[in-house]
């Protein structure tokens, strides 16, 4: 059995990396090119889980 922490999902906000923390984060477009909004996005890593909802711009952003 795997057991993750997977803090709340938020809503894309400044993402400010510091000396231990990391962030990763990006823009969601359609195919038309308008902003994916809305949308929950899950990344995973060794040991990390973390999720993140775009933004009225399409905008997503994690800290890990």
């Amino acid at each position: 059995m795997c057991a993750w922490w997977v803090p709340p999902a938020h809503a894309a906000g400044e993402c400010v990396p510091d000396a231990s923390t990391a962030c990763i984060q990006g823009r969601i477009r359609t195919a038309d090119g308008d902003p994916a909004t809305g949308v929950t996005l899950t990344v995973e890593g060794k040991g990390f889980t973390g999720e993140a909802i775009t933004d009225d711009e399409g905008r997503w952003a994690v800290e890990v």
